[in-house]
């Protein structure tokens, strides 16, 4: 689909939900309408500020592309499309190709790498041995927009 569809698109969400939704609810309507209507038509995940297109591989943050590696990649899309807690041992079987542990630090290190392009605070450690997008960092107007 053309960029400039998505933006019509966008539009068009804004002002129905100006019509149906109270002042303090409508962007985070809008924004959720747009998410679902973009994944069911392009494939598209939609978190966000963040943009994941599987067919593509690519990932826009703030609609600035970021330049992930595959496992960088693999991983990010592991979380997006878990939209909750994902165990460490779900994603080394998504980075790694990998359902034992092979005793490195490997999510970690990719981890700790995908952190520097989506905040600080972007993917978060839970309890329990897991990791979870945090898109309220991810979507903040102070999280990382720089080149990627």
């Amino acid at each position: 689909m053309l960029e400039g569809g998505n933006i019509l698109l966008r539009d068009r969400i804004g002002r129905l939900a100006s019509l149906y939704a109270a002042a303090e609810q409508r962007s985070a309507l809008a924004q959720a309408i747009t998410a679902l209507v973009l994944e069911e038509r392009g494939g598209r995940i939609v978190r966000g500020a963040l943009e994941i297109d599987p067919l593509t591989r690519e990932a826009r943050l703030h609609g600035r592309l970021l330049a992930l590696p595959p496992r960088e990649y693999a991983l990010l899309l592991a979380l997006a499309r878990a939209d909750g807690v994902v165990d460490v041992a779900t994603l080394r079987l998504a980075v790694l190709d990998r359902a034992f542990d092979p005793g490195t630090n490997a999510i970690a290190v990719h981890l700790s790498r995908l952190r520097g392009k989506l905040g600080r605070d972007g993917v978060l450690t839970v309890a329990g041995g897991g990791y979870r997008l945090n898109i309220a960092a991810i979507s903040d107007e102070h999280c990382p927009r720089g080149p990627t």
